[in-house]
Protein backbone atom coordinates (compact mmCIF):
# COMPACT_ATOMS: atom_id res chain seq x y z
CA UNK A 1 0.00 0.00 0.00
CA UNK A 2 1.56 3.29 -1.13
CA UNK A 3 0.13 6.31 0.97
CA UNK A 4 1.30 9.89 2.10
CA UNK A 5 2.02 10.55 5.68
CA UNK A 6 -0.55 12.85 6.74
CA UNK A 7 1.73 14.83 9.35
CA UNK A 8 3.48 15.72 5.96
CA UNK A 9 1.03 18.05 4.67
CA UNK A 10 1.16 21.83 6.09
CA UNK A 11 -2.84 22.13 5.46
CA UNK A 12 -6.10 19.74 4.84
CA UNK A 13 -8.29 23.00 4.48
CA UNK A 14 -8.40 25.80 1.78
CA UNK A 15 -10.62 28.79 2.85
CA UNK A 16 -14.40 27.28 2.99
CA UNK A 17 -13.47 23.71 2.75
CA UNK A 18 -12.24 20.87 4.76
CA UNK A 19 -11.10 17.70 4.76
CA UNK A 20 -11.99 14.94 7.09
CA UNK A 21 -12.39 11.28 7.07
CA UNK A 22 -10.99 9.15 4.33
CA UNK A 23 -10.46 12.15 2.35
CA UNK A 24 -7.49 13.75 5.04
CA UNK A 25 -6.40 10.81 6.24
CA UNK A 26 -7.24 7.57 4.50
CA UNK A 27 -5.74 4.41 5.86
CA UNK A 28 -5.98 0.46 5.09
CA UNK A 29 -9.56 -1.22 6.79
CA UNK A 30 -7.15 -3.75 8.09
CA UNK A 31 -7.42 -2.30 11.95
CA UNK A 32 -11.15 -1.08 11.71
CA UNK A 33 -9.55 2.83 12.38
CA UNK A 34 -10.63 4.56 8.61
CA UNK A 35 -14.74 5.00 10.02
CA UNK A 36 -13.92 5.70 13.96
CA UNK A 37 -11.65 8.58 12.77
CA UNK A 38 -13.75 9.73 10.24
CA UNK A 39 -16.89 9.73 12.96
CA UNK A 40 -14.91 11.23 15.41
CA UNK A 41 -13.69 13.53 12.90
CA UNK A 42 -17.68 14.63 12.11
CA UNK A 43 -17.90 14.97 15.93
CA UNK A 44 -15.13 17.54 16.16
CA UNK A 45 -15.84 19.25 13.33
CA UNK A 46 -19.17 19.80 14.62
CA UNK A 47 -18.03 20.86 17.79
CA UNK A 48 -15.97 23.13 16.16
CA UNK A 49 -18.63 25.06 14.17
CA UNK A 50 -20.64 25.88 17.45
CA UNK A 51 -17.18 28.20 18.04
CA UNK A 52 -17.87 29.78 14.70
CA UNK A 53 -18.52 33.33 15.12
CA UNK A 54 -18.75 36.05 12.29
CA UNK A 55 -15.74 35.57 9.95
CA UNK A 56 -13.53 33.67 12.74
CA UNK A 57 -12.89 30.56 11.03
CA UNK A 58 -9.61 29.95 13.43
CA UNK A 59 -12.44 27.07 14.88
CA UNK A 60 -10.91 24.89 11.65
CA UNK A 61 -7.46 25.33 12.70
CA UNK A 62 -8.15 24.24 15.92
CA UNK A 63 -9.91 20.94 14.38
CA UNK A 64 -7.24 20.09 11.64
CA UNK A 65 -4.33 20.45 14.23
CA UNK A 66 -6.46 18.01 17.15
CA UNK A 67 -7.52 15.90 13.80
CA UNK A 68 -3.83 15.28 12.46
CA UNK A 69 -2.17 14.96 16.11
CA UNK A 70 -5.17 11.95 16.22
CA UNK A 71 -5.06 10.03 12.81
CA UNK A 72 -1.18 10.34 12.39
CA UNK A 73 -0.55 7.72 14.53
CA UNK A 74 -3.37 5.52 13.18
CA UNK A 75 -2.65 6.14 9.77
CA UNK A 76 1.04 5.04 10.81
CA UNK A 77 0.09 2.08 12.43
CA UNK A 78 -2.42 0.68 9.48
CA UNK A 79 0.48 1.07 6.83
CA UNK A 80 2.86 -0.85 9.38
CA UNK A 81 0.81 -3.58 9.72
CA UNK A 82 -0.64 -3.83 6.14
CA UNK A 83 3.19 -3.73 5.06
CA UNK A 84 3.82 -7.14 7.34
CA UNK A 85 0.62 -8.67 6.37
CA UNK A 86 0.20 -8.02 2.40
CA UNK A 87 3.56 -8.78 1.50
CA UNK A 88 5.23 -12.38 0.89
CA UNK A 89 8.40 -11.99 2.53
CA UNK A 90 7.86 -8.43 4.70
CA UNK A 91 10.32 -6.13 4.20
CA UNK A 92 13.00 -8.28 2.29
CA UNK A 93 10.19 -9.05 0.02
CA UNK A 94 9.57 -5.92 -1.01
CA UNK A 95 13.64 -4.92 -1.25
CA UNK A 96 13.82 -7.93 -3.43
CA UNK A 97 10.96 -7.77 -5.63
CA UNK A 98 11.58 -3.67 -6.34
CA UNK A 99 15.33 -4.55 -7.12
CA UNK A 100 14.86 -7.41 -9.47
CA UNK A 101 12.04 -5.24 -11.87
CA UNK A 102 14.03 -2.16 -11.66
CA UNK A 103 16.83 -4.25 -13.25
CA UNK A 104 14.32 -5.94 -15.30
CA UNK A 105 12.93 -2.91 -16.78
CA UNK A 106 16.43 -1.30 -17.39
CA UNK A 107 17.44 -4.66 -19.03
CA UNK A 108 14.36 -4.27 -21.24
CA UNK A 109 14.84 -0.95 -22.50
CA UNK A 110 18.52 -1.87 -23.27
CA UNK A 111 17.36 -4.88 -25.30
CA UNK A 112 14.50 -3.12 -27.19
CA UNK A 113 16.79 -1.20 -28.79
CA UNK A 114 18.50 -4.15 -30.16
CA UNK A 115 16.70 -7.28 -31.19
CA UNK A 116 12.82 -7.53 -30.67
CA UNK A 117 12.55 -11.07 -30.78
CA UNK A 118 14.86 -11.01 -27.05
CA UNK A 119 12.30 -7.96 -25.98
CA UNK A 120 9.86 -10.91 -26.28
CA UNK A 121 11.83 -12.96 -24.04
CA UNK A 122 12.14 -10.40 -21.26
CA UNK A 123 8.93 -9.96 -20.92
CA UNK A 124 7.92 -13.44 -20.54
CA UNK A 125 10.78 -13.64 -17.73
CA UNK A 126 9.45 -10.55 -16.09
CA UNK A 127 5.95 -11.94 -16.51
CA UNK A 128 7.03 -15.20 -14.79
CA UNK A 129 8.82 -13.33 -12.21
CA UNK A 130 5.95 -11.05 -11.33
CA UNK A 131 4.18 -14.42 -10.69
CA UNK A 132 6.07 -16.07 -8.68
CA UNK A 133 7.17 -12.38 -6.09
CA UNK A 134 3.53 -10.95 -6.04
CA UNK A 135 1.89 -14.51 -4.75
CA UNK A 136 2.08 -14.69 -1.15
CA UNK A 137 3.48 -17.93 -0.70
CA UNK A 138 5.95 -19.37 2.30
CA UNK A 139 9.07 -18.30 2.69
CA UNK A 140 10.41 -22.20 1.70
CA UNK A 141 7.94 -22.42 -1.01
CA UNK A 142 9.30 -18.84 -2.19
CA UNK A 143 12.98 -20.00 -2.05
CA UNK A 144 12.33 -23.18 -3.99
CA UNK A 145 10.40 -21.22 -6.86
CA UNK A 146 13.14 -18.67 -7.32
CA UNK A 147 15.68 -21.30 -7.28
CA UNK A 148 14.11 -23.18 -10.11
CA UNK A 149 13.36 -19.53 -12.08
CA UNK A 150 17.53 -18.94 -11.70
CA UNK A 151 18.18 -22.45 -13.38
CA UNK A 152 15.93 -22.28 -16.20
CA UNK A 153 16.72 -18.57 -16.45
CA UNK A 154 20.34 -18.00 -16.95
CA UNK A 155 20.15 -14.69 -18.66
CA UNK A 156 21.67 -11.60 -17.35
CA UNK A 157 18.15 -11.30 -15.13
CA UNK A 158 19.02 -15.10 -13.95
CA UNK A 159 22.40 -14.02 -13.01
CA UNK A 160 21.12 -11.04 -11.39
CA UNK A 161 18.72 -12.75 -9.07
CA UNK A 162 21.44 -15.05 -8.50
CA UNK A 163 23.80 -12.27 -7.00
CA UNK A 164 20.79 -10.78 -4.91
CA UNK A 165 19.63 -14.38 -3.42
CA UNK A 166 23.12 -15.26 -2.59
CA UNK A 167 23.85 -12.42 -0.95
CA UNK A 168 21.00 -12.39 1.60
Amino acid sequence: MRDIDPMSIKSWTSSRVVLLGDAAHAMSPILGLGANNAIQDADKLSQALLKYTDNNISFIEEYEKEMLKRTSADVLKSRNVTFKTSTPLGPFGVIARDSILKQITRESDDERNTEEEENTKDVRSSDNLMNIIDTTITFNQFQQELEEYINKNESTVGKYIRLIYNNT
